[in-house]
């Protein structure tokens, strides 16, 4: 017999940025032996061998067989935002912000059309002609944007309303100046993420839920009529309890997590069921949020081709690359409708920029940018369900099951979202 819990070993791989599957913690459940096992694959697991400890990172025994149901979608690359969170001290948030103004700049530079871009320094010094910079919107106010170049801070007037209206505070764009009595911004433009004319197609099929507030509100019918679903997967964006709903009845959150796991079990075993936080979930409030602890969600471990992972967080359906977002930071987007609001997201590639506005954890690394072009984008935290292509990006944002009685399928072949009343 092993000395070694599931616990150290989840906990080990957690603090080396990684998860357990639930197929190794099953596994090792019923072959304690393995644990060490397990444990000594945690700490020579390499990061670019990804983030997940498998049944073959512990396993060199080709006797050994494991239970592998057939899927449509190969579940793989779970990444969470929060991974390698080194937290700062709130005084040194411009460590963060001059690190978001690099890596967009960066980000800027993939783009096809090539721009010199100069300093705000070299625009006020009374040059003739258009220059461009790139910069953070710092402040906005009736006639003019501040902007911070990463040398300077400097407020410019606008020529026209619609950049003010456009203008995100904490996001990052491109500005074309011209200088005639006075610099003034003629232009603005967005990083934008890159466009695709053919969008990736898979056979299968997906739910998507937010709001369950499980212990909450009784969720029984929801998973009934979920069983009959003819899908291969479900994913729950966020707020699969409300902490301080079980607060106000006397429970701890720990029974709303129990009772979701049984909802969860009820379900067919070859569906993938993922789970990330929300702002209402027992975990850190400020984004991106960890994934919720194991002790709260322990039983759901227990079950076939179950994931926790954080808010906000990738994953791989196939050769499809999905951002899970539970979308507190469309807060930051509050001037815009809900379908904009999610496009502008995707235009700033950035998550939750407007600081103040949704809790942020400090860091020396902006965690919150989209670096990567996901195929797909779903979000929680709208009043209506939105199905949309933008640029060849397949976006869908699903309302919160507690108000709306609304869930989603997503139809990944034809491309399109279905929408379940209950």
């Amino acid at each position: 017999m092993s000395g070694v819990s599931v616990k150290e070993i989840v906990n080990q791989a957690l603090k080396r940025g990684m998860q357990v599957s639930p197929e190794v913690i099953k596994f090792i459940e019923n072959n304690p032996d393995y644990a060490s096992k397990a444990l000594h694959a945690i700490m020579h697991k390499r990061k670019d061998d990804g983030v997940f400890l498998t049944l073959k990172d512990i396993i060199t025994n080709n006797s050994v067989n494991f239970e592998n149901n057939k899927v449509t979608f190969s579940v793989s690359g779970g990444r969470s935002f929060s991974d390698g969170l080194l937290l700062l001290q709130p005084e040194e948030i411009s460590l963060m912000l001059a690190d978001r103004l690099n890596r967009l700049k960066s980000l800027w530079s993939t783009r096809p059309e090539k721009i010199n871009f100069v300093s705000l320094q070299f625009i006020i010094r009374q040059f003739k002609g258009y220059r461009w910079t790139f910069a953070l919107i710092m402040k906005k106010t009736d006639n003019s944007l501040l902007l911070d170049d990463g040398r300077s801070t400097v407020p410019l007037k606008v020529s026209e309303r619609k950049i003010l209206n456009e203008a995100v505070l904490g996001s990052a764009a491109a500005f074309k100046i011209k200088y005639n009595e006075e610099p003034i911004i003629e232009e603005m433009s967005d990083i934008d993420v890159p466009e695709i004319h053919d969008m990736k197609k898979n056979a299968g099929r997906v739910a998507i839920i937010s709001g369950l507030n499980e212990g909450s509100i009784d969720n029984d019918e929801l998973f009934k009529k979920l069983q009959t679903e003819k899908i291969d997967g479900i994913i729950i964006l966020g707020n699969s309890i409300d902490r301080n709903a079980l607060l106000d009845k006397g429970l701890l959150p720990v029974y709303g997590y129990t009772k979701l796991a049984k909802h969860l079990e009820q379900l067919p075993k070859n569906l993938f069921k993922i789970v990330i936080p929300g702002d209402n979930d027992e975990t850190n409030v400020g984004l991106p949020q960890k994934p919720i602890g194991f002790k709260l969600i322990k039983d759901a471990y227990k079950i076939s081709n179950f994931r926790s992972l954080g808010n906000p967080s990738e994953i791989r359906l196939n050769d499809l690359l999905v951002l899970l977002y539970n979308g507190q930071g469309l807060s930051c987007y509050s001037g815009f409708d809900e379908e904009y609001a999610i496009k502008k997201i995707l235009k700033t590639r950035h998550l939750s920029p407007t600081l103040g506005i949704v809790p942020i954890a400090i860091s020396n690394k902006d965690k919150l940018i989209i670096e990567n072009r996901p195929d797909v984008f779903l979000i929680s935290n709208v009043k209506e369900p939105h199905d949309i292509m933008y640029r060849g990006l397949w976006a869908v944002a699903v309302p919160p099951f507690n108000i709306n009685k609304c869930y989603g399928i997503l139809d990944f072949e034809q491309g399109q979202a279905e929408w379940v009343y209950t």
